[in-house]
């Protein structure tokens, strides 16, 4: 029989095959970074190279885990907890930092309504925009003067319609939510995520800490004639 309990140890494992995941979807979207122009608010920053470091290093710590519980290795199993440990406070970390800057983002989007006009204005994608986020102007249906465009039509199975403003041309009825709350929600988005991500995975690191010092446990009893089914 084995020195630790044999659900205890299939329950840190599969938390452990989480993360092997993770970090091959780390490599994985690295690599579609690389080769994609396409960025999105709140990654430009992001470098392939650093994203394939941290993935490796998420890949080691949780490989280290795997081979700890199996071998039930208490030396394997400290050098774990302590590796978490670390792992812990650099995902509390980065996960307060997309906190901080959402909330930046936010207050500078906020003071930004001649920037947010002329994108969706005199944008390329401004017709994409209304149409998809159902919504009209980028503050109010009025931005586009008297001729409303075709984007900001809304039919009678949406729940949010008005009546086109007295004195434009364009369709009868118009979406009457404004295009600036939808593009702070897609700007916010990422970082939101992100966030969520992140104190997701100090959550789970917790409870890998907490399963990591019952094994060191039940192995250390293991020496006094225990064994753990």
């Amino acid at each position: 029989m084995g020195k630790a309990n044999s659900c205890l140890k299939i329950a840190f494992i599969l938390l452990n095959v989480f993360f092997v995941v993770i970090g091959f979807v780390m490599i994985h979207v690295s690599v579609i970074s690389g080769t994609n122009t396409y960025q999105v608010s709140g990654f430009n920053d992001l470098n392939p190279l650093k994203m394939w470091v941290f993935a490796l290093v998420i890949l080691f710590v949780a490989v280290l885990g795997i081979y700890a519980a199996i071998a039930e290795n208490n030396i394997a199993l400290k050098i774990f907890v302590g590796l978490t440990i670390v792992m812990m406070i650099i995902y509390l970390f980065m996960g307060i930092s997309f906190t901080i800057y959402r909330k930046v983002l936010t207050d500078n989007f906020n003071n930004s309504d001649r920037e947010i006009m002329n994108f969706l204005i005199n944008g390329t994608q401004s017709e994409a925009i209304q149409r998809n986020g159902k919504c009209c102007g980028a503050f109010r249906a009025e931005d586009w003067g008297t001729k409303i465009p075709e984007s900001c039509k809304c039919t009678e199975s949406d729940s949010k319609c008005k009546p086109k403003p007295q004195g434009t041309e364009g369709p009868d009825k118009i979406f009457s939510q404004s295009c600036k709350d939808v593009l702070l929600m897609v700007f916010r988005l990422p970082p939101t995520f992100a966030m969520a991500l992140f104190y997701g995975f100090v959550c789970i690191e917790i409870l890998l800490v907490a399963l990591g010092f019952l094994l060191i446990y039940q192995i250390k009893k293991s020496d006094s004639g225990r064994s753990f089914t």
